[in-house]
């Protein structure tokens, strides 16, 4: 059993001096114990907290990162994206996740909850094996070392209003049968890996239409008890009116006249909801993903959530940073911008968002303690702005440091170090092909 001598770790949101975490065989932490002076273990000097969790990945985003900063139109960066899912296959895919997933891992991100919403060819047509890309995913994940909750998000729907699915969007189209057949056939694959959960999700809002909701919601029961089930709400402004238009009621109005959402479900887009949706969200135990880089327009929402609902977590989002802590600066920023709320301490939101993005993923993560992922990040204790720091101030200095120097040091997933002193092994093998598969992809792209 592997020692981890740790001068500070976080252990139930506290700063705990000299302590041994003792890792197990299969990754999971066994116990934890006070370490004396000079005692044997791998020793870390400064401090240790849990690895954090993305709560809302898309790889295939990675491929567009730049591109929506520009400052070229929001219709150039949709018809990019059209382009993309025309051309993406295993290749392309298997570049964009693992760059996606070294990225987080960089950032202290040891585990990832990965929209998956490609399952088919460009043309729309089933591949012979319809988990291939799926697998994709995972085998991406388990190359660089990265925990993965795999959501596989189909669709029956172009919209709210029940209309086909037409154009590259077909590659996501998949009835409640088809998922359950490719969750059964991934929940075998995945059965023995500590590292992997599925987790069954809608592509686009009001891609299932209330008329067969349950539907769906019946395969995330048949995968197992408290299977995660993501639902995006509302991922555009006008996701809400569309909504009402064709339902009556506002998204998650609709949702819970179906199904109220317990804790396994995380909604996403609640920022976009209407006041009264908003409050709603406070009464239920599903996770409000937000995703605060993307949902800035909305930031008088991101702050009121920020200040009442206890269920948040974050997510990067289309086109967001990987890393959960530029997130929560947006978070945080949004609560700065809209005002009019008492001033909210960075580290208990850390705290509190790693516990629901945990729950969310499915896992047993976002922890220091026994029976969770040893799953741990240790901070880079030469890192000037730790200097003078006292241990109470360090988790809103990391969260609030804008600058590009890493804090993040070393990362362990599982029990075995996937980041050592700020790099990784498959760091220069992972750019190149990212690097090649990018520039295949825009060559000829104008303006």
């Amino acid at each position: 059993m592997r020692r981890i001598v740790c001068e500070y770790a976080l252990i139930h949101g506290e700063w705990r001096r000299h302590v041994a975490i003792e890792v197990a065989a299969d990754g999971s932490i066994a116990n934890l114990a006070p370490a004396a002076r000079g005692e044997e273990g791998e020793r870390l000097a400064g401090y240790v907290v849990p690895g954090l969790v993305d709560v809302h990945v898309r790889v295939t985003d990675r491929l567009l990162a730049g591109f929506a900063s520009r400052g070229r139109g929001s219709e150039r960066v949709l018809r990019l994206r059209r382009r993309l899912l025309a051309l993406i296959g295993p290749e392309e895919l298997w570049a964009a996740a693992a760059s996606t997933f070294v990225a987080l891992l960089h950032a202290g991100c040891t585990a990832a909850v990965a929209f998956h919403e490609l399952h088919h060819a460009p043309d729309g047509t089933p591949y012979e094996d319809p988990a291939l890309l799926a697998l994709v995913l995972h085998e991406a994940a388990r190359e660089v070392g990265i925990g993965l909750t795999l959501v596989l998000a189909g669709q029956v729907s172009g919209g709210f209003d029940g209309r086909p699915v037409e154009g590259p969007e077909r590659r996501s189209r998949l009835s409640p049968e088809a998922l359950a057949r490719l969750g059964a056939r991934l929940a075998r694959e995945f059965r023995d890996d500590p590292e992997r959960r599925l987790a069954i999700g809608i592509a686009v809002p009001g891609g299932v239409p209330p008329s067969r909701l349950a539907e769906f919601f019946a395969v995330g029961d048949s995968l197992g008890p408290r299977t995660p089930v993501h639902v995006p709400l509302a991922m555009e402004p006008e996701d809400v009116a569309r909504c009402r238009a064709c339902t009556g009621d506002g998204p998650l109005s609709t949702l819970r006249r179906i199904r109220e959402p317990d804790a396994a479900f995380c909604l996403l887009g609640a920022a976009r909801l209407e006041p009264a949706e908003r409050q709603a969200l406070s009464r239920l135990e599903a996770v409000a993903g937000l995703l605060p880089e993307a949902e800035m327009r909305s930031a008088p929402a991101l702050a009121e959530l920020l200040h009442r609902l206890p269920t948040l977590a974050v997510g990067s989002g289309p086109g967001g940073t990987l890393d959960p802590t530029a997130s929560l600066r947006w978070l945080l920023l949004a609560g700065v911008a809209a005002g009019g709320g008492a001033e909210v301490a960075p580290g208990p939101v850390l705290l509190r968002t790693l516990a629901n993005s945990a729950q969310a993923s499915g896992r047993a993560v976002g922890r220091i303690a026994p029976g969770f992922r040893a799953d741990l990040v240790h901070l880079d204790p030469t890192h000037p702005l730790l200097a003078g720091l006292a241990p109470e101030d360090v988790l809103a200095a990391w969260i609030t440091d804008g600058e590009r120097r890493s804090w993040v040091r070393d990362v362990m997933v599982g029990g075995r170090w996937q980041i050592r002193d700020g790099r990784h092994a498959a760091d220069e093998r992972v750019e190149t092909s990212f690097r090649r598969v990018r520039e295949r992809l825009f060559s000829g792209v104008g303006p």
